[in-house]
């Protein structure tokens, strides 16, 4: 099999990027220098795909590419440089272990509330410690991100991010700076966005990893023509990827063929709907399966072969009656 060259992997993530800023809207409209030229996360990741090291041993590069997209998310939404020594390094990596609590059924409490009430030490109530450690975790990584991100900005030292913006347009959400939305707001918008952006980039790049190397044709295309559109002597930015409409349909057709989220995220209804004949009472968990959408051989044929050309006409416009993965990718409404 065929390795993923890294100025294909470079600009898989600059294209990707472009994805995420689409469909996250407004937020990463706070922060335009992020996308303005070279993507640090691109730079940096082709720096460590790159290094003789890594280049032998896939998992250390797997490794340490995790923790770089995690340092790329905390620089985006708080201006903070974060290396792997830092104690919120773990501490984050400690709340996206908690992710998995989103599941819906995982814990015999969802069944039996009462267990919430009986002792930590009782057989069967390891949820509480899991749970609790868990909580921690996310409550430390959302207060201490923010109050270093606020040291930054009083200190007049940090760079562009989406709380800065969000701070500095307190008036958006509320009139008395003394209501604790001011601070809340950001802190909230921050954690979720750490908690979504670092998991979904790297469960994108493994299928990524996978796809190239199960389809070695599909690579030596996007090579041909990343040399054709960026050339070699430089690595691709956010700017190239209207010209890159091929590696921008890898990206597409990664979030189809391996969606981060099959089952999206969990929605509970707030009230009795009736839904094309369906009955669905108040306090019922919906799960929208994303997996059946972006493999509907009626909309996708073929669909568990991996194809970027099916989001691509021959004029190298876009296919226009081919659906957007974005729109099922990431779940549905609020988060």
């Amino acid at each position: 099999m065929e390795a993923p060259p890294t100025r294909i992997l470079a600009t898989f993530l600059a294209c990707f990027q472009c994805e995420i800023h689409s469909f996250a809207g407004t937020l990463c409209a706070a922060v335009p220098a992020q996308a303005a030229g070279g993507s640090v996360e691109v730079v940096r990741t082709h720096t460590i795909v790159s290094r003789p090291p890594y280049a032998r041993a896939v998992l250390c590069v797997m490794t340490t590419l995790s923790s770089t997209f995690m340092a790329t998310i905390v620089k985006v939404v708080y201006g903070l440089e974060l290396v792997e020594t830092d104690p919120e390094a773990a501490r984050i990596e400690k709340m996206l272990e908690g992710l998995q609590a989103l599941t819906p059924g995982k814990y015999l409490v969802e069944f039996l509330p009462f267990l919430q009430h009986v002792p930590g030490w009782v057989p069967g109530t390891g949820f509480q410690r899991e749970l609790g450690a868990w909580r921690d975790a996310t409550v430390g990584t959302k207060e201490g991100l923010f109050k270093k991100a606020m040291e930054g900005i009083d200190k007049g030292i940090q760079t562009h991010s989406v709380v800065g913006e969000l701070v500095e347009g307190r008036g958006v959400f509320v009139q008395d700076e003394n209501d604790l939305t001011v601070q809340e707001i950001p802190k909230s918008v921050g954690n979720v966005a750490v908690e979504g952006g670092a998991d979904t980039t790297f469960s994108s790049l493994q299928t990524f990893f996978l796809a190239l190397s199960l389809n070695p044709e599909v690579q030596r295309k996007a090579q041909a023509q990343l040399d054709a559109i960026v050339g070699p002597g430089r690595l691709p930015e956010h700017a190239d990827r209207s010209n890159l409409p091929y590696i921008t349909a890898i990206v597409k057709e990664c979030l189809r063929w391996h969606p981060v989220l099959p089952f999206g995220v969990p929605h509970l209804t707030t009230q009795d709907i009736e839904y094309r004949g369906y009955f669905i009472p108040a306090r019922t968990v919906l799960l929208a399966n994303a997996w059946a959408c972006l493999h509907d051989d009626q909309v996708y044929p073929e669909p568990e072969q991996f194809l970027p050309d099916r989001f691509v006409l021959e004029n190298g416009e876009w296919n226009t009656k081919v659906p957007d993965p974005t729109q099922f990718a990431f779940g549905y409404g609020r988060r």
